[in-house]
């Protein structure tokens, strides 16, 4: 599985960069770090691919965090987490995206 970051067109430039990703110990979530460069506030959404890349099907859903929404800055560590247990496998896919 595969992770992409949708970024919303309230924002001239923004870079993602420095994206990882932990799975909590003695669960299935998965938290998600990065670095963001940008001069105005963007929405920043994630989305699942389930083929390699080729098209990113799956849009997640139930998550939190300073780097999920709208409305998010410019920052390091920006993070998203599940709010759930199984917000990864739902899909059947697995237990932890290669991002």
């Amino acid at each position: 599985m595969k992770l992409f970051f949708i970024l919303g067109a309230t924002a001239g430039d923004p870079v993602v960069s420095n994206v990882r990703a932990s799975q909590q110990p003695g669960t299935q979530r998965v938290n998600i770090l990065y670095d963001l460069s940008t001069t105005k506030t963007v929405s920043v959404s994630v989305a699942i691919s389930t083929n390699a890349g080729l098209t990113f099907d799956l849009t997640a859903k139930e998550l939190s965090g300073d780097g999920y929404g709208s409305n998010i800055t410019a920052g390091t560590d920006k993070q998203i987490m599940p709010l759930r247990q199984n917000l990864w496998i739902s899909s059947g896919m697995g237990n932890f995206p290669s991002v």
